[in-house]
């Protein structure tokens, strides 16, 4: 065949490919009024929590149609006499109760899809599913939606601006979508099409084609949000200073208490996004922490919602960006954007030097990065570089991961970073973290296996520090039947290994390998057993550190529904030199006492046997954490918060109180309490802090 032939082929087949394409899409029809016909509706819904595709056994009818502003999607689902109203909920509350759900792919090139929640009593939940099947819930969306429950049904209508939506090219705009149904009663999520979520990349390329034929209006997206925030020290019994003029240096000071988020959409690609002085007041109380014995300082997940969203445009764990370490933002300015041929994301900030007794405890540094991730169809490739720098201080990541889809079931990867550091006192150190491997999956198999290397010298400026200077190759395999039965809905036996020597001389360092069975029955009921058998190389003596642990669950009420989980075996204490018994119970309890009201309490207990008398460590202590919120509606809300551990024979406790009025969309008034404090000065109480607070911001 000759060339000039075999391009003839190839339009040909290309034209049919698009032509069936066509054929297969549902379109979107242009209307100001609904449009409820069998061309524009979905209703064909599987239950996508087993293998075989049985299909749902309520009816559900769903229709689609546009006006060039907002997709509009009316959704009649069939009740029974086990349908609830769930309950009231704040903005991205997750929780699992009855729910609908539609999900938006607007670039079929990539693998997100826009996220958009509707629950029986109301309460705005959206968020971006990534490719690894999480959803970040900090992106938000002006979406809203109306429900009507009666005769046997539950009516949505959802509006969705494409606004919100980042999408490239002119009409006609060939998207995808997917509609889920979670049933509590029965725990069954109900897709259409059928879909899961193990299928990975196929879980977006297989959605429902759609197609939108008229052009979309070019609406820019401008939110503006100033803040005034003004705290009580009770303690002290002073305010927080107002804003002033400081006519000698000729600029306002004391600016502490004032604010703004601004964003700007210019199209439906590109998003900025800059906040200044932002406040975290309304951030809820770090949970407390177990933190004895820990080589590092403990991680804490960002609750501070500027680094919460888009995050994963730069594609970095914590060990590379761990955004705590900016602790008091000057200000932060980010840019996430997408193109046909690639996605990217850039972000900047400032810390705040905070001075304590007259030495600095915080450096006033400059935090950057800037991230790319080329589109390609089976390769995935990011290119991320990290900065952090002060007058005295340069740090420097370059981070490189390409990942190779070979077909549905196997993917190849690896990652590369190359780190520079300049601190002004030990000279200039340059390091590498490379690592990669292979994993895949098939109808009820997963395995992996991949290894690694981290050099004596690598320092990540911006991460979470961690160990250096060893190489590693690990493993894993799972095997999991999905078949139901009647007591039974799914079963899981997967083991592990991995083993790391130290690049120096090529000494074990740390071998760790462990089994699992987990068992989710038709009861609500679910457990997990498993075993680890470890050996910890410590200061040139090799330790075997043994264990085993037990999870059950028991999910059945909305009033409670309770965790255990236990664990023992055997650990070094790294200061002590030498390893001890110990022993965990862990006991978790959470529900919903109406609509009103919901709470959620946890106590764990530590154990420690042979601990040394004089060593100053606790042979036994407790964290407890509890919390309870009080809904009055979606928009008004009030969260109470405990926090307690006795390790050290000191009782410290912690609680929050936090007040939230949403008076208009996207406008709060916020209002709290905190304190902290233990009885270690002679076993009286006293406070560490007690404030209070209220803050106002408006959206324009």
């Amino acid at each position: 065949m000759s060339y000039l032939q075999r391009s003839k082929m190839s339009t040909i087949i290309i034209m049919l490919v698009t032509i069936c394409f066509r054929l297969n899409a549902f379109t979107i029809p242009f209307s100001d009024h609904p449009v409820m016909t069998d061309d524009n509706m979905c209703c064909d819904f599987y239950n996508g929590d087993t293998a075989d595709s049985l299909k749902c056994e309520y009816e559900n009818k769903a229709w689609f149609w546009h006006n060039g502003e907002k997709l509009f999607m009316l959704w009649e689902a069939e009740t029974d006499s086990n349908f609830t109203d769930s309950s009231f909920r704040k903005r991205d509350d997750f929780s699992s109760e009855n729910f609908v759900r539609l999900q938006i792919i607007t670039d079929v090139n990539k693998f997100y899809a826009y996220v958009f929640y509707a629950y029986p009593l109301g309460g705005r939940t959206d968020g971006i599913r990534n490719e690894i099947m999480d959803i970040d819930g900090g992106w938000n969306s002006g979406y809203t939606y109306q429900n009507r429950i009666a005769d046997g049904k539950w009516i949505c209508s959802m509006e969705v601006p494409f606004k919100d939506l980042r999408f490239q090219g002119e009409a006609p705009h060939n998207w995808k979508i997917i509609l889920s149904r979670y049933e509590k009663y029965r725990n069954i999520f109900y897709t259409a099409p059928y879909l899961r979520i193990t299928w990975g990349r196929d879980y977006f390329r297989k959605a429902t084609d759609i197609v939108i034929n008229e052009k979309i209006a070019d609406n820019s997206n401008i939110l503006f949000r100033p803040y005034y925030l003004k705290k009580y020290d009770i303690k002290n019994q002073e305010f927080s200073p107002d804003p002033s003029y400081d006519s000698d240096d000729n600029k306002l000071k004391d600016l502490d208490n004032m604010g703004f988020d601004f964003s700007y959409n210019p199209n439906n690609a590109v998003k900025a996004k800059l906040s200044v002085n932002p406040d975290f007041s309304d951030a809820p109380m770090d949970l407390a922490q177990n933190t004895f014995n820990l080589r590092y300082a403990p991680y804490y997940s960002e609750n501070r919602y500027f680094f919460n969203e888009d995050l994963d445009a730069f594609g970095v764990g914590s060990n590379l960006f761990y955004s705590r370490n900016i602790m008091q933002p000057v200000y932060a300015f980010k840019v996430t954007g997408s193109t046909p041929g690639f996605s990217y994301g850039v972000l900047s900030s400032k810390d705040k030097e905070i001075k304590t007794d007259g030495e600095i405890t915080n450096r006033d540094d400059y935090f950057n990065i800037v991230a790319v991730r080329p589109t390609l169809d089976i390769m995935s490739m990011q290119f991320t570089f990290l900065n952090r720098e002060n007058d005295d201080y340069h740090a420097d990541v370059f981070y490189f991961a390409p990942k190779l889809s070979l077909n549905q079931y196997n993917t190849a990867w690896c990652e590369m970073s190359l780190s520079y550091l300049d601190d002004g006192l030990n000279g200039i150190k340059k390091g590498y973290n490379g690592s990669g491997g292979y994993y895949g999956n098939s109808r009820q198999c997963s395995w992996s296996l991949s290894g690694g290397i981290v050099s004596e010298d690598f320092e990540a400026g911006m991460g979470r520090p961690g160990d250096v200077g060893f190489y590693y190759p690990s493993y894993s395999f799972s095997w999991k039947d999905e078949t139901p039965t009647e007591s039974v809905k799914n079963y899981c036996v997967s083991t592990w290994g991995s083993v790391s020597y130290y690049t120096s001389n090529d000494e074990m360092r740390y071998l760790n390998t462990g089994a699992n069975f987990s068992m989710d029955t038709q009861y609500k009921f679910s457990y997990n057993f498993g075993g680890n058998f470890n050996q910890d190389n410590f200061t040139g003596k090799k330790f075997n550190v043994p264990n085993c642990s037990l999870w059950a669950s028991y999910y059945k009420w909305n009033l409670l529904s309770m965790d255990i989980y236990g664990e023992l075996g055997e650990i070094v204490v790294y200061e002590l030199g030498d390893k001890f018994h110990y022993n965990i119970l862990s006991v978790s309890a959470a529900g919903r006492i109406n609509k009103y009201m919901s709470y959620s309490v946890s106590g764990i207990r530590f154990n420690y046997r042979g601990l040394p008398g004089e060593s100053g460590y606790d042979r036994e202590y407790w964290v407890d954490n509890a919390g309870a919120t009080i809904y009055f509606s979606n928009d008004i809300s009030l969260t109470n918060g405990l926090r307690y551990n006795n390790y050290g024979g000191v009782d410290c406790t912690g609680f929050f109180s936090n007040f939230r009025w949403e008076f208009r969309p996207d406008c709060n008034l916020y209002a709290g309490y905190s304190t902290a404090g233990d009885n270690s000065v002679s076993d009286k109480y006293v406070s560490t802090y007690e404030q209070s607070y209220i803050k106002i911001n408006y959206s324009f």
